[in-house]
């Protein structure tokens, strides 16, 4: 009922919504909405439908971008978006006790210094060398496999953030 509830506000509220990429977390609280034609990811709140956090869809340089998927990873208690048009992919948790994501360069985080994004949905940037789509998770939702735009399959790992192998197109998942 409170699921319904968020879509229905959401839908209500913006209409350009009503087909997007939309996940539930697995534990039911949040519902991550994208809105590819405003460029944004929208975090609600089921419990209550508010709103928690909107996030332009863009990487470092400002370069906007659609999203091509998102996936719940219950494991990590995190969501991980795919970008369609700009070479990353991010992961951002739900988790009430995830550490603070810095982004950028850091000296030494243990001084806390830098600029950390706190909170629900901070933006873990996952550098690529292309954008990839059409994700298939291992059953830890440690690594993932998404295709290329040339058909090659890359895996990704989510713990170190990068690409660690590519097979060939026509490869086997």
């Amino acid at each position: 009922m409170r699921n319904a509830l968020a879509a229905a506000i959401l839908a209500a509220a913006f209409p350009s919504l009503a087909a997007e990429p939309a996940v539930h977390s697995s534990d039911g609280r949040w519902l991550l909405q994208a809105d590819n034609e405003a460029r944004t990811l929208v975090a609600i709140d089921t419990a209550s439908g508010a709103i928690v956090r909107r996030l332009a869809v863009a990487d470092r340089r400002g370069r906007s971008s659609r999203v091509a998927r998102i996936v719940d990873a219950p494991p990590r208690k995190s969501f991980v978006v795919l970008l369609s048009d700009v070479a990353e992919a991010w992961e951002l948790s739900y988790d009430p006790n995830a550490e603070p994501v810095y982004d950028g360069l850091v000296h030494d985080y243990r001084m806390g210094e830098g600029i950390a994004d706190r909170g629900p949905f901070a933006v873990r940037r996952i550098f690529l060398d292309e954008p990839l789509t059409d994700a298939e998770f291992g059953a830890d939702f440690s690594q993932f496999t998404a295709k290329a735009a040339d058909g090659s399959l890359h895996v990704v790992n989510l713990h170190v953030r990068r690409r660690i192998e590519i097979r060939p197109a026509g490869t086997a998942r």
